[in-house]
């Protein structure tokens, strides 16, 4: 079904939460929601931004034509003759890491982050998990820490696409150890270079090292749950071309403006104290 929308786009905050459905029909939807507005966008169409409104019951939002209402975790979308109902919420994949291990025929994952136990479905990405399981075990049945990104269906977890595998067979006791390459910063991808930026949390308590992409720097940091905040950071003192000291400039400046952190599997995002993210990194 093609829908036509005539989108009138708002000045947007950047934190949003997004949320995809599928319909009975087949149509997918996705909504970002933004405070009182909700950007709707139904596959192959236009999107659509539109005002929260007063409901009896969930969050109900329209522009005076098309109604989206969201009542948990079903999502009803009017305009006009068309109407999808009963779109359900579907699970967006991350990237994770843990431990997968498989016997007796029952396949199962716990997650390095949260430490909960998933039972593994067999299909989509699973096949090539199991075969590098196979490969890579110390013996049947034993643990192997991967690497992979899924979704949480009704606690079982689906594997869309398997990374990699690390022999280690444990999870790390502090997620952040190692090296991070910068990929996102300020909402803005940033490209791999011959020098890339990169942050390193070192073996030393409390120790942070890097590059910004021309200068390499190091200083301290201190973690207590989700908080993160780094402390002065001394650098070498180079001068490069184009527009490396503008992107180390930036970085610089978002490691001051850190206040918290969030780890998605090989995923490490950089959060200011009013929830924005300030930078991407992975391992």
């Amino acid at each position: 079904m093609k829908l036509l929308f005539i989108a009138i786009l708002l000045a947007l905050p950047s934190v949003a939460q997004v949320v995809r459905y599928a319909c009975p029909g087949g149509e997918k939807i996705e909504v970002k929601y933004l405070g009182k507005v909700a950007v709707v966008q139904v596959e192959g169409n236009g999107k659509l931004s539109m005002q929260q409104v007063a409901a009896a019951s969930g969050a109900k939002y329209s522009d005076g034509y098309t109604i989206a209402w969201n009542k948990g975790k079903t999502l009803l979308l009017e305009a006009g003759t068309m109407k999808l109902e009963n779109c359900a919420e579907i699970a967006v994949a991350t990237s994770m890491s843990g431990i997968f291990t498989y016997k007796a025929d029952a396949a199962t994952f716990v997650d390095c982050a949260s430490g909960k136990r998933y039972p593994v479905e067999m299909k989509e990405g699973y096949l090539t998990l199991e075969k590098a399981y196979s490969e890579k075990r110390k013996a049947p049945g034993a643990p192997l820490l991967v690497n992979l990104k899924g979704r949480v269906n009704d606690e079982t977890l689906v594997v869309e696409n398997f990374v990699s595998t690390d022999t280690t067979g444990e999870c790390s006791a502090d997620p952040l150890k190692g090296k991070w390459n910068l990929v996102e910063l300020k909402g803005k991808v940033v490209a791999a270079g011959e020098r890339p930026v990169f942050l390193e949390f070192l073996a030393v308590a409390g120790r942070v090292g890097g590059s910004g992409g021309c200068n390499r720097f190091g200083g301290t940091y201190k973690k207590s749950g989700k908080s993160l905040e780094f402390g002065p950071q001394s650098a070498t003192r180079m001068a490069c071309p184009g527009t490396v000291m503008e992107t180390e400039g930036l970085f610089f400046e978002v490691l001051g403006s850190t206040a918290s952190h969030r780890l998605s599997g090989t995923e490490l995002s950089l959060v200011h104290k009013d929830g924005t993210v300030l930078a991407k990194l992975k391992k």
